[in-house]
């Protein structure tokens, strides 16, 4: 599987923001499998995590806690599928017809669920892994471009938006401009 990786940017610039760093790495196998591997560097034991669950489900809302997002579309179109990710395992997609317009998450909801893992490899780094099927990359296989971001949600309750881009005076990752990754 060859994959890219990319450093992501905090929106934030308080003292807390600047003890985090991340990264996402995008690939594809031959198979089609895609995976999305997210890497956070700082002190952990700052942050909110929600726990594993028994049995993980989709669910809505995983953006108000620690969540892991990437946005998916097809080259030159307005529509784009928002996909969230949980250390607990949960998840959440939604497809939107523009820029936060027609979201319709009940398709969604009906996607193989995605593999996650997540790993806190030391007290100052995580490994969150999805690997996904072809299906949950939109109707296009190819020439998708990506968005890729992470919340964090210290214990504080203060947040911290990360992404490949900030292109607004608040975090928005909606904003198709951002999706600056192609597969």
């Amino acid at each position: 599987m060859s994959s890219k990786r990319y450093d992501l940017r905090a929106f934030e610039k308080t003292p807390s923001a600047l003890q985090f760093l991340s990264s996402a790495e995008l690939g594809r196998s031959s198979s089609g499998l895609l995976q999305i591997k997210y890497r956070l560097l700082g002190p952990l034991e700052k942050l909110k995590i929600p726990m594993l669950e028994s049995r993980p489900h989709f669910k809505e809302r995983l953006w108000q806690t620690t969540c892991f997002e990437a946005f998916v579309s097809g080259a030159n179109s307005s529509a784009y599928r928002e996909l969230n990710f949980s250390p607990s395992k949960n998840w959440w997609a939604a497809d939107f017809d523009s820029y936060r317009k027609g979201s319709k998450d009940k398709s969604a909801s009906k996607l193989r669920p995605p593999e996650i893992v997540y790993e806190a490899v030391s007290k100052k780094e995580a490994v969150m892994a999805v690997r996904l099927s072809s299906e949950w990359t939109f109707e296009v296989r190819s020439g998708l471009e990506w968005g890729l971001c992470v919340i964090l949600e210290l214990l504080t309750g203060e947040k911290i938006h990360f992404a490949l881009e900030h292109l607004k005076n608040e975090p928005d990752f909606h904003l198709r401009e951002s999706f600056k990754t192609k597969t």
